[in-house]
């Protein structure tokens, strides 16, 4: 039998939060200097993965991409209403994390744009 105390400190000294952030950050900072590839590239690379599972993700990529199409002409980016920038810097000085929370950083205005 594992005592539960004993195995949460094992693998409490398994990781290094810090450590984890940081390399969570290398791979968003990565990700978001990426350009976008055009549907035929990602197609392409979907189909180079193999003669049958290629195909079933080309197909997954194809469908999800007529989705997408579908819901832009349903409802067009002019007609949605554009999130409220989250206010990070207020939360960096005062130590909170930029999850959650209650909406009471919203401005008076904004409060009522919220549930339409």
């Amino acid at each position: 039998d594992v005592m539960p105390h004993e195995h949460h400190a094992q693998v409490k000294d398994m990781y290094s939060w810090q450590d984890v952030a940081r390399r969570t950050c290398k791979v968003y900072d990565t990700v978001c200097q990426d350009q976008p590839l055009s549907l035929l590239d990602r197609l392409d690379r979907c189909y180079q993965r193999g003669p049958v599972f290629g195909i079933l993700i080309a197909v997954l990529i194809a469908l999800d991409h007529l989705v997408w199409r579908l819901l832009c002409w349903l409802y067009p980016v002019e007609d949605v209403e554009q999130a409220v920038d989250y206010p990070r810097e207020r939360n960096a000085q005062s130590g909170r994390s930029g999850s959650g929370g209650s909406g009471s950083n919203l401005k008076q205005g904004q409060k009522g744009q919220m549930g339409r």
